[in-house]
C-alpha cells in the first residue's frame, strides 16, 4: 500500500507540474530504484491536509507503466514522423540556388481500385420502409450560392422529409433571401445565420451548429456546391442531392440502411463518374496538415494507406460518427479568409478525414450511387437482407492499412 500511495504521489506530480527538487531514492514493488522528486509546494501557516489519494487495484502499477510507455513510444513516432516529413522537407522547400528549389513531395495515398469501389443503388429495387419509423432528422445547409436556396427548397420538399434545417450563410443580403424562401418549410424548424466567409462549407458544419447534433438520430449534410474550376461542376452537384435526397425513395432506403445495419455510422454517394475520369482520390496537398490534425484526434495515418472520403463533403451521418473532428474544438480563425486556394487548406485535410473519424467511432460507412449508374461495381438492392449482405461484404476499413504501415 505504502508503494501504492508514492506512485500516486508521483502522478499527481507530474500531471499537475509541480516543480521537483531534493530527490530521494524510494523503492517500487517491482524491488526496483526510481527517483522520485518531491515537489516544491508553497507554504501554509496550518497543517497541511492529508491527500486525497485512491488506493488502485494491486496490478494498477504495471497497467499504467504499460500505457505510460506506449504513450512515450506514440509521442516519440510521431515527433519523428513530424520532423523527418513535416519539418525537414518544409525547411529545404525555402531554400533556392538561383532559379533552382527544391520541391517538396506530397504523399498521394493508395486510391481504391475502381473494381473493388462497391455502392449501393438508391432507390432500392424493393419498397424499403414505406412509412420510415419517425426519428428526429437534421439537414445543415450552407448556402454561400444565395441564388440556389429555392432550387435546393424544391428537393428537400420533393423528398416529403421531415426534419430540422439549419442554414448558414455569410452576408446579410443572403440572409433575408434565404429567411424569406425557406419561410415554406414547414416540415420541422428552421434556423439561419450569418457566419464568417472561411472554410467554405466545411466550417459552419464543425462550427455553427454542432451544439445541436446531439438531438438527432441522423443529419444530411449537403451545400450550393458549384465548382467552377471543373465544366461539370453543375452536374456533380446535381448527382450528388439526387443520390442523397432526391426523392422520398431515395430517402427511404437510406434511412433503411441505418435501421437495418447499426453499424454503419455515415453513407456517402459515390465519386461522381466523371469527377474520377479527371483526377485520382488522393491526399493532393493535404496528408502532412491532415496527419497533424489527426494526431490531434489520436489517429496515426500513414502515406502508404488507403484514402477515401466523400468527394464534395455531402452526406448523411449518425453525430457520433463525426464526433473526433467536432472534438478537434476548431474556429473559424483556423480557417483561411476566401478566396483562398483549390488545395492544401485545413477545409481540404477535413474532406480526408470524415471516413477515418467514422471509423475511429466504431462505425462503418456505406456507399450509394443513382439507379442509372451503370458501372459494374453498383449493385441493386432487392430487399432489406441484400442490404446486410451488402454490409458484410463491402465494408472498407481505411484505419487498418494505415495501423500496418504506421
Amino acid at each position: 500500500m505504502r508503494d501504492q500511495l508514492l506512485y500516486e504521489k508521483i502522478l499527481y506530480g507530474l500531471k499537475h507540474g509541480l516543480s521537483l527538487n531534493n530527490g530521494e531514492i524510494i523503492t517500487t514493488l517491482s524491488g526496483c530504484s526510481c527517483l522520485l522528486a518531491t515537489p516544491k509546494v508553497k507554504q501554509h501557516d496550518g497543517p497541511m491536509p492529508p491527500p486525497r489519494i485512491r488506493a488502485r487495484p494491486h496490478n494498477s502499477l504495471a497497467t499504467h507503466s504499460v500505457q505510460n510507455i506506449r504513450q512515450v513510444s506514440m509521442n516519440a513516432r510521431r515527433a519523428w514522423a513530424w520532423l523527418v516529413s513535416d519539418f525537414l522537407p518544409g525547411a529545404l522547400g525555402k531554400l533556392t540556388l538561383g532559379k533552382l528549389r527544391y520541391h517538396v513531395p506530397q504523399p498521394k495515398g493508395r486510391e481504391r481500385t475502381p473494381e473493388t469501389d462497391y455502392s449501393m443503388k438508391v432507390p432500392f429495387a424493393y419498397q424499403a420502409n414505406e412509412k420510415p419509423p419517425i426519428r428526429p432528422i437534421a439537414i445543415v445547409c450552407h448556402l454561400f450560392h444565395e441564388d440556389l436556396a429555392d432550387w435546393i427548397l424544391q428537393i428537400l420538399l420533393k423528398s416529403e422529409l421531415s426534419a430540422d434545417i439549419f442554414i448558414s450563410t455569410d452576408t446579410s443580403d443572403k440572409y433575408q433571401v434565404i429567411e424569406r424562401v425557406f419561410s415554406e418549410w414547414i416540415r420541422g424548424k428552421t434556423l439561419v445565420r450569418i457566419t464568417p466567409n472561411r472554410g467554405r462549407d466545411i466550417a459552419p458544419k464543425l462550427i455553427e451548429f454542432s451544439d445541436e447534433y446531439h438531438r438527432y438520430e441522423q443529419i444530411l449534410f449537403i451545400h450550393s456546391k458549384k465548382s467552377p474550376h471543373y465544366d461539370f461542376g453543375q452536374a456533380w452537384r446535381d448527382y450528388l442531392l439526387n443520390c442523397l435526397i432526391g426523392s422520398p425513395e431515395i430517402v427511404a432506403s437510406i434511412l433503411q440502411i441505418f435501421d437495418e445495419s447499426p453499424e454503419v455510422g455515415m453513407v456517402i454517394p459515390q465519386h461522381y463518374a466523371k469527377l474520377r475520369e479527371r483526377t485520382s482520390i488522393e491526399w493532393g496537398a493535404n496528408f502532412r496538415r491532415a496527419r497533424r490534425l489527426a494526431w490531434k484526434m489520436d489517429l496515426d495515418l500513414s502515406s502508404e494507406g488507403y484514402l477515401d472520403m466523400p468527394s464534395g463533403s455531402m452526406f448523411w451521418a449518425r453525430p457520433k460518427a463525426i464526433q473526433s473532428l467536432l472534438g478537434l474544438g476548431l474556429k473559424y480563425e483556423n480557417f483561411p479568409i476566401e478566396p483562398c486556394a483549390l488545395d492544401g487548406t485545413i477545409a481540404h485535410c477535413i474532406e480526408r478525414l470524415f471516413l477515418f473519424a467514422c471509423e475511429q467511432a466504431g462505425y462503418t460507412w456505406m456507399k450509394i450511387s443513382s439507379v442509372e449508374d451503370q458501372r459494374p461495381t453498383t449493385i441493386r438492392i432487392e430487399n432489406k437482407f441484400d442490404v446486410q449482405n451488402f454490409v458484410s461484404l463491402h465494408r472498407f476499413n481505411l484505419l487498418d492499412s494505415h495501423e500496418r504501415e504506421a
